[in-house]
This record gives C-alpha cells, sequence and structure tokens, in this order.
C-alpha cells in the first residue's frame, strides 16, 4: 500500500511540474508583418520589426517583472525559441 502511495504522489508532482513548465512557453497563434503577434489569444505590437515570428512558434517571456503579460503589461519582451531571436512588444 505504501508502495501505491508513494508512486501515485510522485505521478502527481510530475503533472503538476509538467503544468508548471507549460504556462511559460506560449504559442504564437498569429503574424502579421513581422510586426504583430496574436500569443495566447492577446495582441501584441513589435517595437520594431521582429523578423521570422511565425504561428505556431513557441516564444517565453523574458521581461523581468512581466511574467504575466497577458494581465495589465505596457510591455514586454519575449525571446523566440525557434530561433533564439528576442521580441521588444507592446501589450494591448
Amino acid at each position: 500500500m505504501k508502495n501505491i502511495s508513494y508512486c501515485c504522489l510522485l505521478l502527481l508532482l510530475l503533472i503538476f511540474q509538467s503544468v508548471a513548465l507549460a504556462t511559460e512557453n506560449y504559442v504564437v497563434d498569429e503574424s502579421i508583418d513581422d510586426q504583430i503577434f496574436i500569443i495566447n489569444g492577446t495582441k501584441f505590437t513589435a517595437q520594431d520589426v521582429c523578423l521570422n515570428v511565425k504561428p505556431g512558434d513557441e516564444v517565453y517571456f523574458t521581461q523581468i517583472g512581466q511574467r504575466d503579460p497577458f494581465n495589465g503589461c505596457a510591455e514586454a519582451e519575449f525571446i523566440n525559441l525557434s530561433n533564439q531571436e528576442l521580441c521588444n512588444v507592446w501589450c494591448e
């Protein structure tokens, strides 16, 4: 019985860890002219051109203090995990 409890606990920990890690990466839904991006249903406008950001690319928001850019940020920075390029954006 102890082994089953430990296995269940380990499985739950792995599931929660996967969910926590997944919330930090987001998928680009749409990219318009290398300047407008829809990420997780939220519109972002590039402060400068951000080349090679394509729908389906995964991005990670890197700006310190803005780990959740979907709740009231003015600007943010993300790295495109496909090409390792940074992009500075305005949040809308």
